[in-house]
Formats: structure tokens, C-alpha cells, sequence
């Protein structure tokens, strides 16, 4: 029952199975030429190198448009109704709004594993999340379970493909027929082109709604010693861009999109911008990018304490969305991913709306997810 850390990014989102050296962070920048981090069980995931050349030159401090947080959102949404009975049939998910689905159907939710690229990396999913967050947040609403029962866990779950954001009509039409069949279901969740968001300002009033601001924003957490490291790695000032070549390489970011906007930016245009924008050379750029590349040479040259990871583990996505939700700015490379999302509601929700995007206007540049009023977020929060 394993499930891709991409699909775990995908709603709730937090962080992920490693555990990283104390040292990691020093005064304004990441300052250690190569650190290593080590998942739980002395398993290796992966390694941060930071590239110091022409770093001590810099001052120790860096310059730019840094701003205050605002004040932390409360969640205003209420607990969904108490479950009527006991659990009838079990579901798999991938977290994307998997509780709700499961309290609408009366099933309980079963933890995945988290696996990794390669066949058999796989870890438990309380060695990366908090189990009793989850379980107290869910009381009453869904029951949680660790593992199928045996005679369950051999046969083979109904695959069911759902939209994200779906509505109790559609699960009682589309998924419920199925589970009564099977009473044991895999969900595969995915993002329709032009999905639409609760709308922002409004109130959740649907339990359904209730149900997923409480699954999005209110059930996973980092397990505690997850967190303790993961709050080690993001003292000081940085900027976080998502910025994957690999999702670059399929897109022509010369091309103009809809109103004007761009489909993406290239590195050389991410570190203009972020000039343009007011940061100075001693600035640190946290790329979500795996592996250094030499299209990232002229965006280092702007900005030489530039990071990426070393180790192509995909449980460093799940370290990416920590970081992005976590450092003083965001910007993403490629707007309007499913990440982005993920991460810019958890940002609203700490106060910490400076996301900039190249496309809106200046001095500020901040995205239209927070100027406009848009995001889900404000629909769960007050």
C-alpha cells in the first residue's frame, strides 16, 4: 500500500524522512559547503551541497525587501459530525482529501507507506508523520488504522480515479456504488485543469468542506523528531524557489500565457527578477531543484549561495514543501502547479504571505493568490 511522497505533497503536505545535521543553518545563509542528512534507521536519503565559491567575500548578512509575517490565521471551520457506527469497508489514499472521502463512505482510512524512486525503499508513515495528530484530529470523523486486516490485505482494492475537490454528490454517485461492491478501495487523486477553489471569504459550510479545511490544514504534522530537525534548517533569511528542470524542459517559457502571464522562468529570469525585485548577492536561494546543473550557473552567478539538493530521492519533495512553506519568501518558477497550492495555503495560514510572482506588478510583485483574495485557505481560515 505504498504511495508516491508526489501524491503525499499533493493536499495536506509536510515533511519527510531525513534527519539533518545540527549545523546545517548558520547566521543568514546555509554555510556548510556539504551536508548529509540520514533517514530514520540510518537509511541515507540524499545530501544538500551548498557550492561556497566566492561566499566568504559576501557580507554575513544579506539585503532585501524582507517583511514582517502578518498576524496567524484560526481556522474557522467547525468539526464534522460524529461517524453514525463502526467503519464498513477500508480505503487506501494518497492524503489528497482522502478523509473525506472515507467519513461520507463509512470506511476507515488505512496509513500508506511512503516509498521512495527505487523498488522496496519504502518507510513506515509514522516514521515521517505525527500518527496521534492524526488519529486525535480525525476522532469521531474517520477511523484511522495502521494496516488492513490480514484477510483483507490479500485481495486486490477497486482503483477508483476522483477529481480533486469533489462533492458529496459526486461520492455518493460515483464512489459509493463501488465501495459497497468492493468495501475496499484505492484512490488515485487528480487536479483538473481550471479546478476551482472554495470560494475565498466564504465560510465552510458543508460538512464536506468542514472535512477537508480540518484534512488539508488541521490533521498532518511532521512526527516530533521530524520537526525538530526540519525547524533547524530554516533559521535565517532565504528565499524558496520552485524551480525543477525537469518540469521546465517540457515548456517553452518564451511563450506568453493567458492575460499576459508567463507559463514559466528560466533561472537567468528568476535571478533578474529577484534582483529587480531589491535582494543583493548575499541573498540565499533555496532551489527546489535535485542535482546541480549548469543551467543554474547564471542564476549562481547573481546569487552564489545558491542551494540544491544532492541525491535524487523523491522523499526530498517532501522536504521541498517544508522549506517553501517555511522561508521568508516564496516563488515559483512555474506557476499554478498542485504544489504551489499546497504551499501557498500553508503560507496564508502562518501569516507568511510574501509569494512573489514575476507577472504581478511592482514594487511588491506579491502573487495574486494572496492580492487577489483567491485561495482556498481564506475559506478555512479568519
Amino acid at each position: 500500500m505504498a504511495v508516491d511522497p508526489r501524491q503525499v505533497l499533493g493536499a495536506f503536505l509536510t515533511l519527510s524522512m531525513f534527519a539533518m545535521l545540527s549545523n546545517m543553518v548558520k547566521r543568514d545563509y546555509f554555510d556548510s559547503s556539504e551536508v548529509g542528512f540520514q533517514g530514520v534507521s540510518s537509511v541515507q536519503f540524499g545530501v544538500i551541497r551548498v557550492e561556497d565559491k566566492g561566499v566568504d567575500d559576501l557580507p554575513s548578512a544579506s539585503k532585501g525587501p524582507w517583511r514582517e509575517r502578518d498576524p496567524e490565521l484560526k481556522p474557522c471551520w467547525t468539526k464534522p459530525s460524529p461517524l453514525p457506527a463502526k467503519s464498513k469497508g477500508y480505503i487506501t489514499f494518497s492524503l489528497t482529501n482522502g478523509p473525506g472521502h472515507h467519513e461520507f463512505l463509512g470506511a476507515a482510512l488505512v496509513l500508506p507507506e511512503i516509498r521512495g524512486r527505487e523498488l522496496g525503499q519504502q518507510r513506515a508513515f509514522g516514521d515521517v508523520y505525527d500518527v496521534g495528530k492524526l488519529r486525535s484530529s480525525l476522532d469521531g470523523v474517520v477511523e484511522v488504522i495502521e494496516e488492513l486486516p490480514g484477510e483483507v490485505a490479500v485481495e486486490h482494492p477497486a482503483v477508483v480515479r476522483i477529481p480533486d475537490g469533489v462533492t458529496e454528490g459526486y461520492i455518493s454517485s460515483n464512489v459509493e456504488p463501488i465501495f459497497r461492491k468492493k468495501g475496499h478501495l484505492r484512490l488515485a487523486v487528480f487536479f483538473p485543469p481550471g479546478k476551482k477553489n472554495l470560494r475565498a471569504g466564504s465560510r465552510p459550510r458543508e460538512e464536506l468542506d468542514s472535512l477537508r479545511c480540518l484534512a488539508r490544514f488541521g490533521a498532518l504534522e511532521l512526527s516530533p523528531e521530524m520537526q525538530e530537525v526540519a525547524v533547524s534548517m530554516t533559521d535565517g533569511h532565504f528565499v524558496a524557489v520552485d524551480l525543477r528542470l525537469e518540469v521546465l524542459d517540457g515548456k517553452s517559457c518564451k511563450e506568453e500565457a493567458v492575460r499576459g502571464r508567463r507559463s514559466c522562468y528560466s533561472p537567468q529570469e528568476v535571478g533578474e527578477f529577484l534582483t529587480r525585485a531589491g535582494f543583493d548577492a548575499g541573498t540565499t536561494v533555496y532551489l527546489t531543484q535535485t542535482w546541480w546543473h549548469e543551467s543554474l550557473d547564471a542564476l549562481k552567478g547573481m546569487f552564489p549561495r545558491t542551494l540544491t539538493k544532492l541525491g535524487g530521492d523523491d522523499l526530498g519533495k517532501v522536504l521541498d514543501l517544508y522549506i517553501c512553506s517555511q522561508s521568508d519568501v516564496f516563488l515559483p518558477a512555474v506557476p499554478d502547479l498542485p504544489f504551489h497550492g499546497s504551499v501557498v495555503g500553508r503560507r496564508i495560514a502562518a501569516g507568511r504571505t510574501q509569494i512573489l510572482s514575476p507577472s504581478s506588478s511592482p514594487p511588491e510583485f506579491i502573487s495574486a493568490a494572496v492580492s487577489g483574495g483567491g485561495h482556498e485557505a481564506l475559506s478555512c481560515y479568519c
